[in-house]
């Protein structure tokens, strides 16, 4: 993907955020602290969209919750782009699904022999299942990198806001794994989702969803090394 294109739908997530403030906050913040948001909102968007993919270290989402402060109840605060409304969430998956097509062609792949990521990647991984989780980790952990547990849509958005993992791991049995895998790939987070070979219906909406590769349990569970990222 060009720049051009990208910094295009930079702008557009950038642009159809600020549109959506004035209806989400609706009443519940006076005029005066409502203009001043927008306006800071605005301004700090509009830096971060003319910024290169490596470049926007925070998401769209997360500039605008850490604007938000104190002066938004705190039910008002979006905890996905669908919060904003179906514009806003939209424009946010198009530009979420861009960046992951240009930092995977940034970055080599997993297995490549010449790929060097950063010490102590982070996978992220969200499933109740315990004894899955118990396996994910041991082996993520063999591998020298971090495992991180986010165990529902709310733990997820939380979690990017304070980190980036390189891949997350997604159990499709998981009640609102579609939920979460929208927010993964609208924050450019590489994810892997994985479910009963039985279950087609659960694996080809994971692939619609933008899920970077989707694959049986039992296939899952024998890849987990190749797919975790080794650290320098």
């Amino acid at each position: 993907m060009d720049e051009t294109t990208y910094r295009r739908l930079s702008e557009g997530v950038a642009q159809a955020f600020v549109a959506a403030l004035p209806g989400h906050l609706g009443g519940a913040v006076a005029d005066p602290v409502l203009d001043r948001l927008i306006d800071e909102i605005e301004g700090r968007l509009t830096e971060w969209s003319a910024l290169p993919a490596q470049g926007q270290r925070r998401t769209p989402l997360e500039i605008v919750r850490t604007a938000f402060g104190a002066e938004v109840p705190a039910e008002l605060v979006p905890v996905t782009s669908r919060d904003l409304g179906e514009q806003a969430w939209r424009a946010h998956v198009a530009w979420g699904m861009a960046r992951a097509d240009v930092i995977a062609g940034l970055v080599p792949a997993s297995n490549s022999a010449d790929s060097a990521p950063a010490q102590g990647v982070l996978v992220a991984t969200v499933s109740t299942n315990v004894m899955d989780r118990t396996r994910i980790a041991e082996t993520v952990e063999s591998l020298g990198a971090r495992n991180v547990v986010w165990r529902n849509p709310g733990a997820v958005a939380e979690g990017l806001d304070s980190s980036s993992p390189a891949v997350a791991f997604v159990d499709l049995e998981h009640a609102a794994a579609h939920d979460v895998i929208r927010t993964l790939v609208a924050a450019g987070v590489r994810t892997v989702a994985y479910g009963p070979h039985v279950d087609d219906h659960a694996l080809a909406a994971a692939r619609a969803l933008g899920a970077s590769e989707v694959m049986p349990r039992s296939r899952f569970f024998r890849s987990i090394e190749s797919l975790v990222p080794r650290p320098a």
